[in-house]
């Protein structure tokens, strides 16, 4: 198991042109059969840390940086036990209130009441955390606005990563800050994570360097020299809306395998337009209906499961084969055993039904995404789905409406269904 004394024998060090000068936030997921990290490299200068023991469930650790993105990535990638990591840029920081000041107040409240012996009870129940949420097209300025007079939000930053904003909070009731924020017109979708201590205030780059690099070409024809087509465009919104209709993401399919809670597992490499798309229809199906909107009802996991990047040489992940370095395709069941272990052993538990996102185009990767989850020779997941203790609901996407589908991975996915219908469970493709 990997110790904070752990020597990785890794250079931080590259050339000067592949150094990036951002301000950044990371969210990174441990291997479950690892139950330390190593301390980060000085030089790296990295602002903040967190090691969260999954108390949100969503992420383990929290980093925060101003410096070098290459080198902050090289050292996560590089650790033992790191599944994956999600790199927020800030952009800048927003400022309609003067929030720093506030920041600064809520610091030196903390110190005040902890150097106060009667005052226990009452820093325990000072909980600082870091929000993280998206916004309805056309609605960042105004939820930006709102936010900025909230006396709980302590920084607020715009972002560019899987979340467009990003603020450091400080509250005393959760549930009471989330109707707060579920007040808020023009959220799409938001996440909590309560973090051990506050969240520092970081200084955000004016002037980034651009991130250049030979490895970030695309070598997929079908992304070189795209054009803008808006048929394609009004496709795929289409297509989003008739998810939106269909899928369980608030549990409010009664009496189904799918009543009660729901978490998306939307894989980064093509998931993420889709969700984002998904929510979009679904808040506005909502709204139209006169729901009662949970901006962080479903809870969203966002893995890195691409076969197009892989782990640092040297890194203990292998393939099914035994090739080393293995790629993303092996942090899918890396994931889903963290979200088991989380269930099983008391941590965060795993909600009623698990919603399955993904593009597809042969559909090759959903299969084998969804064998690893339910197949009963090999899904991390199976027992949990026959027993009755989730439901799995698996939609995508489909590439040329279908054109490129192949029928044999239709097929496996039919299969795959009718096998756990035998053992008395239900896994629904939409």
């Amino acid at each position: 198991m990997a110790s904070s004394s752990t020597d990785l024998s890794f250079s931080t060090r590259t050339p000067s042109s592949r150094q990036s000068n951002h301000a950044m936030i990371v969210l990174g997921n441990i291997d479950t059969y690892f139950d330390d990290m190593p301390s980060p490299p000085s030089e790296l200068q990295l602002d903040a840390y967190w090691r969260e023991a999954a108390r949100a469930g969503l992420h383990d650790i929290v980093v925060t940086a101003s410096g070098d993105l290459y080198g902050a990535m090289g050292w996560l990638s590089s650790v033992p036990g790191m599944i994956s990591s999600r790199t927020l840029i800030l952009t800048s920081q927003y400022r309609q209130h003067p929030i720093e000041e506030r920041s600064q107040h809520h610091r030196h409240r903390s110190s005040s009441l902890s150097s106060s012996p009667s005052s226990s009870s009452s820093v325990s129940s000072v909980i600082s955390g870091l929000l993280l949420l998206d916004s309805m097209a056309g609605c960042d300025d105004a939820v930006l606005a709102s936010l900025s007079g909230l006396e709980q939000i302590t920084s607020l930053y715009t972002s560019r990563g899987v979340y467009g904003i990003a603020a450091a909070v400080s509250y005393r009731d959760e549930r009471v800050f989330k109707q707060t924020i579920n007040s808020i017109s023009g959220i799409r979708h938001a996440t909590l994570l309560p973090l051990s201590s506050p969240l520092p205030s970081i200084s955000v780059v004016q002037d980034p360097q651009l991130i250049t690099s030979p490895h970030y070409d695309s070598r997929n024809k079908n992304e070189r020299e795209y054009k803008y087509d808006q048929a394609i465009n009004e496709s795929y919104a289409d297509g989003c809306m008739a998810l939106a209709h269909l899928l369980p993401l608030a549990g409010e399919f009664e009496g189904s395998p799918f009543e009660g809670s729901s978490m998306v597992y939307a894989p980064i490499r093509g998931a993420k337009p889709i969700v984002d798309g998904v929510m979009e229809a679904y808040r506005r199906l909502q709204k139209a209906r006169g729901d009662n909107i949970d901006v962080f009802s479903p809870a969203i996991q966002y893995p890195v499961t691409s076969s197009f990047v892989f782990y640092a040489d040297g890194h203990p992940y292998q393939t099914k084969r035994g090739r080393m370095p293995a790629s993303g395709r092996t942090a899918n069941r890396l994931e889903l055993q963290r979200l088991h272990q989380h269930h099983t052993e008391g941590g965060a538990e795993l909600p009623a039904c698990m919603v399955y996102i993904d593009e597809i185009i042969s559909g090759g990767m959903m299969v084998g995404h969804t064998a690893e989850m339910v197949d009963p020779n090999q899904g991390i997941l199976h027992e949990l789905v026959r027993d009755g203790e989730i439901a799995v609901s698996v939609c995508g996407l489909s590439h040329a409406r279908g054109a490129s589908f192949r029928m044999s991975n239709k097929q496996r996915l039919s299969s795959l269904q009718d096998q756990l219908k035998k053992a008395g469970a239900d896994v629904k493709w939409v």
